[in-house]
């Protein structure tokens, strides 16, 4: 590399850097107390500059040798892009995350001791089930760091994901191409581009045991690959321990790292034994990769056995469907449900490694040992039919199953995403060849401007002219693929988040010293379980889907007495029953009309109980002490 190349080389670095500074001041900037999405309250300059910042990114991969320093911008821009909930919401998204928050900040405020659930299990096989459940797994990591940073659980649960995701899923991006057996270069671009998938943005923003799962599953598919072509008992044992972790993240992440641990096992012995009978190798690797096939559903079956939960396998999806909804379904799956841009961010992505695939195999094969690529394509190859089959299983012959089936697509996306980064790394060094080429072709014709410009010239201008077009617009496709994704990842509709009002109301009246009793809607529940915990006994919370709790929360909407108050306090025999209604949640004239009968039943206002947000009126305390 030149001087004046390695000058630029410093200011795109430089010009990268100063964008991430001001792309989080954006964000930070657009933080709001009362907000619906992301979108609702972002800055118009910050897509156009996360753009730009990608472009730049993607020069410097290309262009600089350094692949600490690469890697170390992949992770800040993963981070970034990962983080758009917890720096704009007051209480990160609205959803899973918040009730996880609950059942952790249990455990922070040492109210239970023995991790969830609260309450005495009696069946050894649940017991087992919640001692291995995710829930309790993510809840070590927050309080853990919660602990060690002396902070509260609320911040290291909310960005617990984000930042582990940002850094170690693109790590394991980078590590799963080496062991494929690419360079460095490609090992990175493989880091930078698991943003091309929504799925991978959208599962690393929510601070959830499943999202915790994937994380160790993408850590163990590096391991997979090395295994393969290697003998190495530490690889086998790394392989089985990071499998395991994986289960403890999540059942869903355990079952499918089980079910990847057969196959590679079988690959392995595939290798090996072809030698002698490759008609009877063969035989046993597709019987191997059809019982790796149906271990997920076997297993969501039998898992009514550690939890409460009734799937089975079921043809009534198929007798709803007609013949050419089920053939568009088995063959599209839930793609052909989505707008059409939305499916093209979703399948183009499979689709490129797919094309990689058959690169690989009759490109490249020349360049790299033999044996790495081929069993390493192979696995992968087979993975991702094996996820594909299982989503269609999950999705066409099975009901009540505990999660919806295109989860299954991010263990696709991880195992594709080193095909993906081959596919764009083959097709721009292609194209930077043949430009260059042209372009030094074109140098030579401007030279001779003045002599007569022939069909041969002509030919060499446009040409070098189409090339250095092709090459340009692949860094601005994929800059504008990862920014769309991202723009996608996001959701553009939803309710109102909880808001930074709703929270500071929750710790007002979590300042009594005596045991109470919230009756209030839904969404002040979620704001303040985050605060003191699910079920907590001595501050409690009726849980959102709580009959009783509904029924008193109407009945106090519909004549707001102390003796629906009294009813409440019974539950858990408080001293103290809080009534909380909010402006924004059940609009402007009942809440007024609610405030006024509260007070001519006799029910009072809480001190410092009324709550602003700009100026206006939001949320309103009644309380009731027992005498």
């Amino acid at each position: 590399m030149g001087k004046s190349e390695a000058t630029r080389l410093h200011v795109f670095k430089l010009a990268y850097l100063g964008l991430i500074v001001a792309l989080f001041s954006l964000l930070l900037s657009a933080r709001s107390g009362e907000v619906y999405t992301v979108w609702h309250c972002m800055h118009p300059l910050f897509i156009p500059l996360y753009f730009v910042s990608t472009l730049l990114l993607l020069t410097v991969i290309f262009w600089s040798d350094n692949v600490e320093q690469r890697l170390l911008f992949v992770m800040i821009h993963s981070v970034l892009s990962h983080s758009f909930f917890i720096i704009m919401f007051p209480a990160g998204d609205l959803g899973g995350q918040q009730l996880v928050l609950g059942r952790t900040r249990l455990t922070f405020d040492n109210v239970i001791m023995d991790g969830w659930p609260p309450w005495p299990v009696t069946n050894i096989f649940e017991r087992i089930y919640h001692a291995f459940r995710g829930l309790n797994f993510q809840t070590a990591y927050s309080v853990t760091f919660a602990r060690l940073f002396g902070v509260d659980v609320f911040w290291t649960h909310l960005s617990l994901i984000p930042v582990l995701w940002g850094i170690f899923v693109p790590l394991a991006a980078f590590m799963t191409a080496k062991a494929l057996g690419t360079n460095e270069r490609i090992a990175v671009l493989a880091g930078f581009l698991v943003s091309l998938f929504p799925s991978t943005i959208s599962w690393g923003t929510y601070s959830v045991p499943n999202s915790l799962g994937f994380i160790f599953f993408a850590c163990a598919v590096p391991l997979f690959l090395k295994y393969l072509t290697s003998n190495d008992k530490k690889t086998l044992a790394l392989m089985l321990v990071f499998s395991f972790i994986s289960f403890m993240g999540h059942a869903l992440t355990g079952i499918t790292s089980a079910s990847l641990v057969l196959l590679v096992w079988a690959i392995k012995k595939y290798e090996i034994e072809k030698h002698k009978g490759l008609r009877t190798a063969r035989i046993f690797l597709f019987v191997t990769f059809i019982f790796s096939t149906c271990l997920m559903p076997f297993a969501l079956v039998y898992l009514k056995f550690f939890y409460p939960i009734n799937t089975n396998f079921s043809l009534t999806k198929i007798f709803e469907l007609s013949a050419s909804e089920f053939v568009l379904l088995l063959v599209f799956g839930q793609t052909i449900e989505f707008e059409l841009t939305t499916a093209l961010l979703y399948v183009a992505a499979p689709l490129a490694g797919l094309l990689s695939m058959v690169y690989i195999l009759y490109s490249v094969s020349k360049r790299w040992s033999k044996r790495t690529y081929r069993v390493g394509v192979i696995f992968l190859f087979l993975g991702i039919l094996m996820f594909l089959v299982q989503h269609r299983i999950l999705n066409l012959f099975m009901s009540n199953i505990p999660f919806p089936g295109g989860r299954l697509w991010m263990f696709r996306d991880f195992m594709a995403v080193p095909l993906v980064a081959i596919f764009v790394h083959a097709t721009i060094g292609f194209l930077h060849r043949k430009s260059s080429a042209s372009l030094q072709q074109l140098k030579s014709f401007l030279k001779t401007l003045s002599t007569p410009i022939d069909v041969r010239r002509l030919k060499t201008f446009s040409s070098a002219a189409i090339l250095l077009i092709l090459y340009l617009a692949a860094f601005l496709l994929i800059a504008g693929w990862i920014t769309a994704s991202v723009y996608r990842a996001y959701p553009h509709f939803g309710p109102l988040q909880t808001t930074s009002y709703e929270l500071r109301a929750a710790l007002h009246i979590d300042q009594t010293e005596e045991r109470y009793i919230v009756v209030c809607d839904q969404w002040f529940i979620y704001a303040a379980e985050m605060m003191v915990g699910v079920n907590n006994p001595d501050a409690y919370y009726f849980t959102a889907s709580d009959p009783e709790g509904v029924s008193l929360f109407l009945k106090m909407r519909r004549d707001p007495t102390p003796e629906t108050l009294v009813t409440a306090m019974q539950k858990t025999n408080a001293s103290v029953a809080y009534f909380v209604i909010e402006e924004r949640r059940i609009g402007e004239s009942q809440y007024e009309l609610i405030k006024s009968q509260a007070l001519q039943n006799g029910l009072s206002p809480y001190p410092a109980g009324v709550f602003y947000y700009q100026g206006r009126e939001k949320l309103s305390i009644f309380y009731y002490r027992q005498s």
